[in-house]
């Protein structure tokens, strides 16, 4: 797919280390009901390409500014393709960068396969940096991942999931799990893929590789994230990214709401 000059400008924007981008409007939160008092916020992300294609956090920045009242928010992403949390983990950087930048949220991303072939690294790995950020004050995010396409080669495999269905089973176990050991909120992206395919599979959530979202995939990922971060509803946010239409975003932001209303 090609990239307009705009979208190769965010992308170059992420790998900068702070990005002072948005102001939102936070009322209550989505997953413990509370009132949320914050009037700023900064977001760490921690991930891979998921989190990295298509500038997925100023998607989040840019649903974010939607809503009526906007505190200060800033996000800073540490993020590198094919990494583990695992490997963040080790390499010590997301630690250093918690506990230096007064986040008020990281948002952890595993690999997309770690939930299902190496679950124990990726709960250890949680943990600490679950550690580093209850440690300075900030709230974790549990960002969950998706299904690779029917077809792929992850399916084919011995002692791997069977279907798309199976595997955002297995990962969405995984991480409900995580959030009740860690008490953390889960950002369901993984459910939201599921509902989007079974309702309306017209919509292109993938790249040609089956695995890495669309520029409508991370769409949905940050209406997604946003909700949870904020404590909105996905359904307020007025943002469509370019190239998507009014109608396609409106029904991104419900399948949204209603993967995190679900519940686990």
């Amino acid at each position: 797919m090609a990239r307009t000059p705009l979208a190769l400008a965010l992308v170059a924007l992420l790998s900068t280390s702070v990005l002072a981008i948005a102001q939102v409007h936070p009322t209550v939160d989505a997953v413990t009901a509370s009132p949320r008092e914050a009037r700023s916020f900064r977001v760490l992300f921690v991930g891979n390409s998921y989190t990295r294609f298509h500038a997925m956090p100023l998607m989040v920045r840019a649903a974010l500014r939607t809503l009526d009242q906007r505190p200060r928010v800033e996000v800073e992403t540490v993020a590198h393709p094919g990494w583990t949390l695992e490997r963040h983990r080790a390499s010590g950087r997301p630690q250093r960068r918690i506990a230096q930048g007064r986040f008020t949220h990281v948002v952890l991303q595993g690999h997309s396969l770690s939930a299902i072939g190496d679950a124990t690294s990726l709960r250890d790995a949680v943990r600490a940096l679950h550690a580093a950020s209850r440690g300075s004050g900030a709230r974790t995010v549990l960002y969950e991942t998706w299904a690779r396409r029917a077809g792929a080669p992850q399916y084919r495999r011995d002692g791997a999931p069977q279907s798309p269905d199976e595997m955002t089973a297995q990962i969405g176990q995984a991480y409900a799990s995580l959030a009740r050991e860690i008490d953390a909120p889960v950002a369901p992206a993984g459910r939201a893929f599921a509902i989007t395919h079974d309702e309306h599979p017209e919509i292109e959530l993938y790249r040609a590789d089956g695995s890495h979202p669309s520029e409508a995939g991370s769409y949905l990922v940050a209406c997604t994230v946003a909700g949870v971060i904020s404590g909105h509803d996905p359904r307020e946010l007025r943002y469509v990214v370019p190239g998507l239409s009014r109608d396609r975003a409106r029904v991104l932001r419900e399948i949204a709401s209603r993967a995190i209303h679900a519940g686990p």
